[in-house]
């Protein structure tokens, strides 16, 4: 009965190690070619305060809303610091939950103010607070709509190898110029105030 009580112990640790090692990773970096821009176009400095995390969805169709918050899942831990320079962040291998190598996921890199929670309520929260002194910023460029990236994930390994130079770009990750919360429109309201300003113009010409 002893014999057995072990051996069904170390069956059942090997499949939970088994399943840890086996979900799909990625690598989660940008590189030289596309930085992380300040508001005024410079390069972001290794110093500035905000978040840089790595939010997914399993649902290939699904549509990310990052100007309002979504229900997108975060990677975790969202990384505060830039490791190769100005302008470049680097996350290393991200193990997703729920995964498995090869299945394919969407991806959406996105940046929040420090002042908020390093969670995905806490980019929520920034992007809807209003904040003019707010930074907020998110991945625009991908090989798929909506500025996401549409990959099959790996397997294995849970340590991020060593990555230096333009090496760092895996799988396709840009930066993006990073915003205040208070001055970014909703897409409906800039819409709007396009149709607003034409419509002035109009009466403009109509009283002349």
């Amino acid at each position: 009965m002893r014999m057995k009580a072990i051996v069904a112990s170390a069956a059942l640790l090997a499949a939970a190690t088994l399943g840890v090692y086996a979900q799909g990773t990625v690598i989660a970096n940008n590189n030289s070619s596309s930085y992380i821009l300040n508001t005024d176009g410079t390069r972001a400095a290794t110093t500035l305060p905000i978040w840089i995390g790595l939010f997914y969805n399993t649902d290939t169709t699904a549509l990310p809303n990052p100007v309002t918050g979504d229900d997108w899942l975060l990677s975790s831990p969202p990384v505060g610091v830039y490791f190769l320079g100005a302008g470049l962040f680097q996350m290393g291998t991200r193990t997703i939950p729920g995964t498995i190598g090869t299945q394919k996921v969407l991806f959406q890199v996105r940046a929040w103010d420090k002042a908020f929670e390093n969670t995905a309520a806490g980019y929520t929260a920034a992007v809807n607070s209003g904040n003019p002194n707010a930074r907020i910023g998110y991945q625009t460029v991908g090989n798929n709509a909506n500025g996401t990236m549409l990959l099959s994930l790996g397997e294995g390994s849970l340590a991020a190898p060593p990555i230096t130079g333009t090496a760092a770009n895996q799988g396709g990750f840009t930066g993006f110029q990073l915003q205040f919360a208070g001055i970014i429109p909703e897409p409906s309201v800039l819409a709007l105030g396009i149709l607003g300003g034409l419509g002035t113009l109009v009466l403009i010409r109509r009283r002349r």
